[in-house]
Parts: C-alpha cells; sequence; structure tokens
C-alpha cells in the first residue's frame, strides 16, 4: 500500500520484473520496544508474551494466537480453539508487527477474492527451520511423508546436506530496487530500528540457491532470535 498514492501496488521482484507472491502470510503482533541503554534505537520483541496472528493462505484467513517460549523454542500458532494451526506448504511471508498498531489493521474481501487493507509502514509477512520444526504443513502438492523435505517450504528437497542462508535487505522507500525477495522460501518483515523503515529478512534452502540479493544492510537481532 503506499502512503504517497492512496493505492495498492504490485510488489515486484526487480531481478524477473514479476509481482510477488507466497502461498502464506502470517501476520503476528507483538509488543516492539527497544533495548534498554545506548542501543541505537535497536528493536527487541517480548516473544515469550505471544500475541494476536492472522494466517492468509488460498483467499482465507485464520485469526488465533502465537507462541514462543524462548529464542531457542519454535513459533507455534494456534486457532481459536486452541488447536495449532495448519500451514500450506510453499513460501512464507512473515510480518512481525507492533501491539500498537493492532487497531489500524484490517483486511476485507472483494467478491471471490481477499483484499487486505493495512495503515502500516509494512509492506505485507514460518521462518528458518527452528521455526517451522513447530508448525505442521498441509496442501494437494506435499511430497510423499517418506522423501526428504525442505524445511522452510515442506515440498521436495532440492539441497540436500545444504544448510539455510539467509541475508537481510533494506525496505527503505528509497529501496526503490530490491532483488531476490521472489526467490526466497521464507522472508520476514519488521521494525528493527525505531524511528526508521522495516526491513527484510530473506531465507532460502542454502547459499547455492541464492541469486542476486540487494540492497543488502545489516543483520538484525531480532530476526536471529526468530
Amino acid at each position: 500500500y503506499s502512503r504517497i498514492s492512496g493505492k495498492f501496488e504490485n510488489t515486484v521482484d526487480e531481478l524477473n520484473a514479476k509481482q510477488l507472491s507466497f502461498d502464506n502470510l502470517l501476520v503476528c503482533f507483538a509488543p516492539i520496544e527497544r533495548y534498554s541503554g545506548d542501543s541505537g534505537d535497536v528493536q527487541q520483541v517480548s516473544y515469550i508474551s505471544g500475541g494476536d496472528a492472522y494466517y492468509f493462505s488460498r483467499g482465507a484467513v485464520q485469526h488465533g494466537r502465537w507462541e514462543k517460549a524462548s529464542p531457542e523454542h519454535p513459533l507455534l500458532v494456534y486457532d481459536k480453539t486452541g488447536a495449532q494451526m495448519l500451514f500450506n506448504r510453499g513460501k512464507t511471508y512473515l510480518a512481525i508487527v507492533d501491539d500498537d498498531e493492532w487497531s489500524t489493521f484490517r483486511y476485507q474481501y472483494r467478491g471471490n477474492r481477499m483484499k487486505r487493507i493495512w495503515n502500516l509502514a509494512l509492506g505485507t509477512a514460518v521462518l528458518c527451520t527452528a521455526l517451522l520444526c513447530g508448525c505442521a504443513l498441509s496442501g494437494p502438492t506435499a511430497p510423499d511423508s517418506a522423501a526428504p523435505t525442505d524445511p522452510l517450504t515442506g515440498q521436495e528437497l532440492q539441497y540436500p546436506g545444504e544448510r539455510t542462508a539467509a541475508v537481510v535487505i533494506d525496505n527503505a522507500a528509497s529501496s526503490t530496487t530490491q532483488w531476490g525477495i521472489g526467490s526466497a522460501s521464507v522472508v520476514l518483515e519488521a521494525l528493527t530500528e525505531s524511528g526508521q523503515p522495516t526491513s527484510l529478512c530473506l531465507a532460502y534452502p542454502s547459499v547455492s540457491a541464492m541469486p542476486t540479493v540487494g540492497p543488502v544492510t545489516l543483520g538484525q537481532d531480532l530476526y536471529w532470535r526468530l
């Protein structure tokens, strides 16, 4: 959503000029505040408290709650009945949003399509292997359960024996050119520094799967704790 034009605009990957698309969109609301002392306004998330979560996939939405006992524990998402949510196999976008913004969060259905209205600096937005190990995956594209699967997407494993790789890129309004987002298995978006635009953490199944990526910026503690 562009505040300048007041309209929704397509976000494209400059590598191929294709509109970004994801199989899963997870929006997690959390208490976000800067570290105490001279932290340079670097933000931290209160993971232990958990918070509201909205899961969008295949034109539907589920409202529930997310929990994460500690940085070492997986992020778990539950529906209103307390049952753990099932995520469809494929690429995922996760947004961590400050609780203060919850009152401005809106989405709506238009015909058979769901269109989101979100008056935040964030664009859209489990995660890396440690997160998805706590989230069940489902979907008709699922490979045979006996076959090795990609821990980021739940789909067929393309890079056996290789470790997941991640990089953080700039997401400021002035960053009109961004590369490699569409190729990422998981994209995380959050406000990592107070008063600054959000940044994006792109996770790939391996370094071999990583295309040209940029504009690269500093890694942030908030993402690594996820």
